[in-house]
């Protein structure tokens, strides 16, 4: 795959994978899913490449789900909502894919982020080896308030307590908060993002090419046999198990309802307002 839709990828000693949808947020939709694996798979096997730098053009990095193919098309919200096991065991199988195939990306991924990294779009921000992330940049699991949807990565790099706040409320998280916490590298200025990322993937350019693959597969080795790629699967399986259980107790059917009827604004607005009482804003980093 060669002419990508969804993503501009720039060959070079150090490749360059830029997300360039930034009319919809940069979406983790089906399109960028299958063009990003390929594009990683270029990466990986070209001989001339030493280290990828992630970015995405716009005002965020990944915002989740695409969740404009529901609005006016009930048929398909309808079909979302009623997924039998086997649907989600097709999803899981899928998903579990792709996010191994950057787990296991013996190369370097350093990844630079700005804006809303919201649901799968944190898991995919913390999938990547050295992350930056700009002042304006933050996490969030909002659609944990319909369902258990997602692979719950950030525990992986946090500890526990700080991890049961997140899931179990889906609240922002900023940028300064992961890195006080060691989740990501760096934090800089929203306007120099992309110099600095530049600058990490630069001077790991310069180390031997067989030598980095062999430091990154060692430190790999030590999380994982702390459990992070187990995770991925597991947290995945158990996905199966909370869009099971959301069928029949939370408001996902109404949410995907509303999604179809009234488009994205009244959707999230229908999920969201309980927690607007308590200080919730999804477009910015709050306090509980």
């Amino acid at each position: 795959m060669s002419d990508y839709k969804t993503i501009i990828y720039e060959q070079g000693l150090i490749t360059k994978i830029i997300h360039n949808e930034p009319e919809t947020g940069n979406t983790f939709n089906e399109t960028f899913q299958e063009e990003y694996v390929d594009a990683l798979k270029r990466f990986e096997w070209d001989k001339e490449s030493s280290v990828a730098l992630i970015t995405a053009r716009g005002k965020d990095f990944c915002t989740g789900i695409d969740l404009s193919r529901y609005i006016g098309n009930h048929k398909e919200a309808e079909k979302f909502s009623y997924y039998t096991e086997v649907d989600w065991r097709y999803e899981y199988e899928k998903l579990t894919s792709i996010f191994l195939s950057i787990w296991d990306c013996r190369k370097t991924l350093v990844c630079a982020a700005q804006g809303a990294c919201l649901d799968i779009g944190e898991d995919f921000l913390l999938a990547h080896d050295v992350i930056i992330m700009a002042e304006d940049a933050y996490i969030g699991a909002p659609m944990m308030r319909l369902s258990k949807a997602g692979f719950g990565l950030l525990g992986n790099f946090v500890g526990y307590r700080i991890a049961m706040e997140h899931y179990l409320t889906g609240w922002n998280m900023s940028s300064s908060e992961l890195h006080r916490h060691h989740a990501i590298n760096r934090v800089v200025p929203t306007e120099k993002l992309e110099t600095a990322g530049e600058k990490y993937a630069k001077i790991i350019s310069f180390m031997p090419r067989e030598g980095l693959k062999i430091t990154k597969n060692s430190i790999k080795f030590s999380i994982n046999r702390r459990g992070a790629r187990e995770s991925i699967i597991y947290n995945m399986g158990m996905n199966i198990d909370g869009q099971m259980a959301s069928k029949y107790q939370g408001p996902q059917i109404e949410f995907y309802k509303a999604l179809a009827e009234k488009g994205v604004e009244a959707a999230l607005q229908l999920r969201d307002s309980p927690y607007e009482l308590y200080g919730y804003d999804r477009q910015r980093v709050t306090e509980i």
